[in-house]
């Protein structure tokens, strides 16, 4: 008899993303809050800002926002969709609430809030003085009919360059070949291309809570706008809650 084998779907297509987050602790009683409802526990820790700075950057600290590492432990056989925007918080006595945001609104918050500043003269600029002697042939004024005679002319201009060229320094492109013609020197004086940096983006969403649905246990940084300073202080707890799938989680999260 021929055997039919019918593959099975593993659940990685259901869960949420592998690559971001952090690595959620042991068990939920290994953070300083947390609280069950429905089939799941949610678990969190103040992330400080010293880790803040070093991690992600100093920028999140300056522009007010808290940072709260999360963590989703959905019981066995459970699954939870996890949203990082079912999450508000609230700090102390202070009746404002912050909303979750998304590492995209953290970035653009952050662009918008910097101050402009004046713009800046490059390092490396170089001021050069310039001379130029020429000869006029004289000729006939089309105006007037006046013939003007032969006469030696001179002037002086400033010329301004960025840089500094030393012996090391590649030639500059000739105009007269394209990109790549073997004629041209190389721009670049042969070095490698150079790694492109992470962006701000990149280090929020990397750490962020993942969000999709789960069946296993995932953690990640949550990122809170600043609150109104009033009524705030370094000792004030931090209110944490949970409102999503007709469930609701509160939890009070000790400031260090």
């Amino acid at each position: 008899m021929k055997r039919i084998f019918v593959p099975v779907l593993a659940a990685v297509g259901l869960l949420a993303s592998d690559h971001s987050g952090v690595r959620p602790r042991g068990a939920p009683k290994d953070y300083p809050a947390h609280g069950s409802a429905a089939g799941f526990t949610i678990a969190a820790s103040v992330v400080p800002a010293g880790k803040v700075k070093h991690q992600l950057s100093p920028n999140l600290v300056k522009a007010g926002y808290t940072v709260l590492e999360v963590a989703v432990y959905p019981d066995p056989g459970k699954e939870v969709d996890v949203f990082p925007g079912d999450f508000t918080m609230r700090i102390g006595s202070n009746p404002n609430v912050a909303n979750a945001e998304s590492p995209a609104m953290v970035v653009r918050s952050i662009e918008a809030g910097k101050r402009v500043d004046d713009p800046q003269i490059p390092a490396r600029v170089q001021v050069h003085g310039e001379e130029t002697i020429g000869v006029s042939t004289g000729g006939r004024d089309p105006a007037t009919g006046r013939r003007y005679p032969t006469s030696v002319y001179t002037g002086t201009g400033v010329g301004v360059g960025a840089g500094n060229p030393g012996a090391g320094d590649p030639s500059p492109a000739d105009p007269r070949y394209p990109p790549g013609d073997p004629r041209n020197p190389d721009v670049t004086g042969g070095a490698p291309p150079q790694a492109t940096p992470w962006t701000l983006g990149d280090k929020l969403a990397e750490k962020a809570l993942p969000q999709g649905r789960t069946v296993r246990a995932v953690a990640g940084y949550l990122y809170f706008p600043e609150v109104s300073p009033r009524l705030v202080n370094s000792n004030d707890a931090y209110y944490l809650d949970y409102a999503g799938s007709n469930v609701q989680i509160h939890l009070t999260v000790p400031p260090k």
